[in-house]
């Protein structure tokens, strides 16, 4: 065999930037995000520097300030993680704000109202929230199979749906009527537990 014929069998080798699309991607969008934030903030605080300073470094500060931050993203990257599992199906589907808000109000319903065991109870509460929460995001997808109908636009119908439905379903049966809007706490038997000390996950 020649030379040239064992060069054509090589497959062309990619680029640096071809073989870590993914990371450029993920890069590009994280530095495209925070110099729109960074405009914004320059723009309306009374002190810009102080505010890109406290949003930058202030997760950093204390041990408790980093997991709270860590806390309040893990809706959004659940939320995220579900969405990548629909997106699997080949249709873009748009529906996880009404399924994580539902399971969530599930979840509530089953600690709340159900008789509380520990170890059990928590079990249930999950196992509940999870599989409304996967027949919810299903939902916009199986009428795209079997009726055609758009599954962004019956998406953002389904999030309204049952993002009423769950808040009727909290102030009707779950709220505790203090001044602040949410349901009862959680007894102690249905609850998680801290899993990181000096901080609330």
């Amino acid at each position: 065999m020649s030379k040239k014929e064992k060069g054509a069998n090589i497959p062309p080798r990619r680029s640096i930037i071809m073989e870590n699309f993914s990371i450029v991607r993920i890069a590009v969008a994280l530095f495209l995000a925070l110099s729109i934030v960074f405009i914004i903030i320059y723009f309306v605080a009374d002190d810009p520097w102080l505010a890109i300073n406290r949003l930058v470094a202030g997760p950093f500060q204390s041990w408790r300030s980093f997991f709270s931050v860590i806390e309040r993203a893990m809706p959004i990257i659940f939320t995220g993680l579900a969405m990548n599992v629909v997106l699997q199906s080949g249709i873009f589907n748009i529906g996880q704000d009404g399924a994580f808000y539902m399971g969530a109000v599930l979840a509530s319903v089953v600690a709340l109202k159900l008789p509380t065991i520990l170890g059990v109870t928590q079990f249930v509460a999950i196992l509940v929230s999870a599989v409304a929460g996967g027949i919810i995001s299903m939902l916009p997808v199986l009428l795209y199979r079997y009726t055609n109908v758009n599954p962004i636009v019956s998406a953002i119908m389904f999030n309204s749906i049952f993002y009423y439905g769950g808040a009727y379903i909290v102030s009707t049966f779950l709220l505790e009527r203090s001044g602040t809007w949410g349901s009862y706490a959680f007894p102690k038997e249905a609850k998680l537990g801290l899993m990181i000390p000096k901080s609330k996950m």
